[in-house]
């Protein structure tokens, strides 16, 4: 159908022409060659005195200075200027490439997928990694997000989603039905609530187009009873490139979709950070992967990725790139060819170069909150981290106690006494 009303329009548009060019000026601008999903400054041509009356070929739409196209080709478009007569200009519209990028949030999921002029976040990682998510967002160039897809709602996928889309503006969210338990998920789902965020309801075979060339569909939802077995899996096609979504998706849940239908890609973001219950070596056969990613977190307490996923994947031959190791990882596809590049953006050892074995600030590693070694409530010596000034701490994401560090301030330092400060803060007693 689609096609009968382009070739119509065409041919009509065809007809039409030479009549508006009888009319014109004959005058055709020089060609503009954009790419979909860049940049462009619409206000060069389109404004109050200029009106597009007929388009030719592809249609060319602008969003907020951003190109998309229906079809990549070269369009004419005809201007009315304020005289009333007509313009004619070219524009050569190419396909842009699409980037899944892995970002490095520690412990966590968060990935980046741009096409089409769309910025696709799927995750968000940990709430105390947020700035380390902004960080690599700012260094990307990234003032937008189109849409949030949180894979499922345990707090090392979700937990920085509403820090996320109050800094973005996202309102548009995919999620599935399969609620969370954590305090961030209750924010989250009250901050969709109050700012009316468009909510869609991830459900099985659904399929979202994203531009020309670009779709995604969804092969699982709300799968089991349990974030995990809930999680959202989706396949991404870029022209050839395939991409493969899994959350923490266990076996038994993959391996029902594996059954079900071809899940072939040439990407495949590796269930639940590499865990051994989560890559069954027929998923990971059938899937086929030439570039497989594991977003996982330094040093971590669950042992991941596991050594069996590991071995499974390098006899398969897929080429492994890892957080831990490679710090953010960007995925390029033309639509046949990919390639990856990897950098450290996030210096995880400055956390560390902050730590000291002992030290006036203790911090608790459960909460996250630091104290003063004279609190009435440190934590026990197994979850204690040891900072030699309070800023070291917040710098490493803790925040400070309302009891002992409020209160042990002393309220002269935060006096200024101007030319003499120094001297009645000497002479003056402290409390």
């Amino acid at each position: 159908m689609r096609k009968l009303i382009t070739v119509v329009l065409m041919t009509v548009t065809l007809f039409l022409i030479p009549f508006i060019k009888s009319e014109a000026k004959q005058n055709y601008a020089e060609d503009v060659i954009l790419k979909v999903g860049d940049y462009y400054d619409v206000s060069e041509d389109y404004n109050d005195d200029m009106k597009v009356v007929l388009i030719l070929g592809t249609s060319l739409v602008c969003k907020e200075g951003y190109v998309y196209a229906i079809i990549p080709g070269t369009t004419i478009v005809v201007y009315v200027d304020e005289d009333g007569e007509y313009i004619f200009k070219r524009f050569k519209v190419e396909k842009s490439n699409i980037e899944t990028i892995m970002l490095d949030i520690g412990q966590g999921d968060a990935f980046l997928v741009k096409v089409n002029g769309w910025n696709i976040l799927i995750d968000t990682g940990e709430k105390k990694y947020y700035e380390f998510l902004k960080q690599q967002l700012v260094e990307l160039e990234i003032d937008y997000i189109d849409t949030l897809i949180v894979s499922h709602m345990d707090t090392d996928h979700m937990g920085s989603a509403t820090l996320v889309m109050q800094d973005y503006g996202i309102n548009e969210v995919i999620i599935p039905y399969t609620a969370g338990n954590s305090v961030e998920y209750n924010k989250f789902m009250n901050y969709l609530d109050r700012e009316l965020v468009n909510i869609i309801y991830a459900e099985k075979d659904d399929h979202y187009s994203l531009g020309y060339g670009c779709g995604l569909d969804i092969l699982s939802a709300d799968a089991g009873e349990d974030t995990n077995a809930s999680s959202i899996v989706m396949r991404m096609s870029y022209y050839e490139n395939t991409f493969l979504f899994t959350g923490d998706a266990p076996a038994s849940v993959l391996n029902q979709i594996m059954n079900d239908r071809d899940i072939k890609a040439d990407v495949l973001k590796v269930p639940h950070h590499g865990s051994d219950t989560s890559s069954p070596l027929m998923f990971l056969k059938n899937c086929g992967a030439e570039i497989s990613l594991i977003s996982v977190g330094r040093d971590n307490a669950y042992g991941h990725p596991d050594d069996n996923v590991i071995r499974r994947l390098e006899t398969l031959g897929s080429k492994i790139y890892r957080t831990d190791i490679d710090g953010t990882v960007i995925v390029s596809g033309d639509g046949k060819e990919l390639c990856v590049d990897s950098y450290h953006i996030i210096d995880w050892d400055a956390e560390n170069r902050l730590k000291v074995d002992e030290g006036p600030i203790i911090g608790n590693l459960n909460s996250h909150v630091y104290h003063n070694d004279s609190c009435m409530s440190l934590p026990a010596e197994k979850n204690r981290i040891y900072f030699m000034y309070a800023k070291d701490a917040e710098t490493s994401g803790y925040r400070p106690c309302n009891m002992c560090i409020e209160h042990s301030v002393d309220e002269n330092s935060e006096k200024d006494y101007g030319f003499f400060d120094p001297l009645l803060r000497f002479i003056m007693p402290t409390a």
